[in-house]
């Protein structure tokens, strides 16, 4: 059986690699840090669209590349070896992919394309321990004590 990549497989991780090796140097890094803003940079997020490198496992049909949850997890690798200030691991594994295999398809088609463009950034909403569990949209009064929904 063979492991490797395909040569398309591997020249999406390549294109990833060399975009993020040109602009996440460390000097941009520092200075990104320095601003004392959110740790994002829009523009290498949008690089990073335009070279359809966040639409990677977006399916074709809503507008992607439909490369892969294995390409995917290379370029995401290729950003955390770079530490690049965006949150394509967020928007993909977390965001997009779940939507393109559990959403409805009007979800599907609201989101997707927007989110392979880079006009969106889809996540996932987690409960947090001290959030009660049935009702997730809504805060308790100050003061008031939060039960558990263990």
């Amino acid at each position: 059986m063979d492991f490797a990549y395909s040569d398309e497989q591997q020249a999406a991780i390549e294109l990833a690699r060399q975009i993020l090796g040109d602009q996440c140097t460390p000097q941009k890094l520092r200075a990104l840090e320095q601003a004392g803003g959110p740790r994002f940079d829009r523009a290498l997020w949008k690089q990073l669209a335009e070279a359809g490198l966040v639409a990677a496992g977006v399916p074709e049909a809503q507008g992607g590349a439909d490369l892969g949850f294995l390409v995917v997890a290379g370029i995401v690798e290729q950003v955390g070896r770079s530490a690049a200030p965006v949150p394509l691991l967020e928007a993909t594994v977390l965001g997009a992919l779940p939507v393109a295999q559990f959403g409805s398809a009007a979800q599907r088609e609201k989101w997707l394309p927007r989110a392979a463009r880079g006009e969106v950034i889809l996540t996932a909403a987690l409960v947090e321990p001290h959030r009660e569990a049935s009702d997730p949209g809504t805060r308790p009064a100050p003061g008031r004590p939060v039960r558990s929904a263990r």
